[in-house]
């Protein structure tokens, strides 16, 4: 507790591996400009060009490498328009033990 009686909580944020399958529906974008200007358009996966989905990670491998001054807005990013199965999820960890700190320390 504080010393003002109130609880103290300490965030817990998780990060998820998940393996997108192909029959999924999903977009990509390639900043926030993009994703601002254009409209929702989701296609399969699998239906998406080979060249394309080189471009999406090239961009990503790109950014990721920079600075972490690289604001998060800037980062391309791909949205899936269905929820994931449950299988798709591969596993999750908290951020804190996945760095090797625990909450509160």
């Amino acid at each position: 507790m504080s010393r003002h009686g109130s609880k103290r909580y300490t965030a817990v944020r998780f990060i998820t591996l998940v393996k997108i399958p192909d029959e999924h529906l999903v977009t990509f974008y390639l900043s926030a400009a993009t994703k601002v200007a254009s409209h929702h358009h989701f296609v399969r996966l699998c239906d998406i060009p080979a060249d394309e989905k080189a471009l999406f990670h090239e961009a990503y491998s790109t950014l990721a490498r920079q600075p972490v001054e690289t604001h998060i807005e800037n980062l391309p990013e791909m949205v899936i328009g269905e929820r994931l199965p449950a299988t798709a999820v591969k596993w999750t960890k908290r951020l804190q033990v996945l760095y090797g700190r625990e909450a509160g320390g």
